[in-house]
């Protein structure tokens, strides 16, 4: 049985409790006359009402902060731990290639299914060593390693994608290059 199912039953038990308690209690108001004569009565009353709230506040208050408490302590906890890819990543900005290479080629075996590591490895290879065929073994390991077929699919697509970025032809920009006699019109 869940916990709301739980809940929900705790709740319905304690509401006939907590309704006989307030009945009780508005019905000694209700009947209470005379002045000082009446204080015993009114006290009793009252007490029913404190009575009902505190049978019925648990199942509420479960039923109220269970759903926001799973925000500050999750009933599923985490399963695996997260590779930690800030270290090679911050390795790759300060440009020590091989130890940001090496990082991740260590997280690729702790976490085989992960595909980031692949894709990390792969662009490392192609862009900062130029090895393609470095860049391609990668990706074969990749591909036998993986079980997941949409990570294989993510990881054919992200291998053909980092290949070509390396034979794209030079951007339009850095390719126009003016005669000299236009440069020197350009600048009187």
């Amino acid at each position: 049985m869940s916990d709301n199912a739980r809940s929900m039953r705790a709740l319905a038990a304690r509401t006939g409790i907590a309704v006989l308690l307030f009945g009780g209690g508005w019905l000694l108001l209700a009947k209470a006359s005379g002045g000082w004569a009446a204080t015993p009565q009114l006290l009793l009353g009252m007490s029913c009402f404190v009575a009902a709230a505190i049978v019925i506040a648990p199942p509420i208050a479960r039923l109220l902060a269970e759903p926001s408490g799973s925000l500050f302590y999750p009933r599923i906890p985490a399963t695996r731990v997260q590779p930690m890819y800030s270290i090679p990543q911050a390795n790759r900005k300060k440009g020590l290639t091989q130890e940001s290479f090496d990082g991740f080629n260590t997280i690729a075996e702790e976490h085989p299914q992960d595909i980031e590591a692949y894709i990390e490895m792969m662009d490392i290879a192609m862009r900062d060593m130029k090895n393609a065929a470095l860049a391609a073994s990668i990706f074969q390991h990749g591909m036998a390693t993986l079980k997941d077929e949409k990570a294989r699919a993510s990881l054919t697509t992200m291998y053909k994608a980092i290949s070509s970025r390396g034979k794209a032809p030079p951007s339009p920009r850095r390719a126009i290059r003016l005669p000299t006699s236009e440069m020197k019109e350009t600048q009187t």
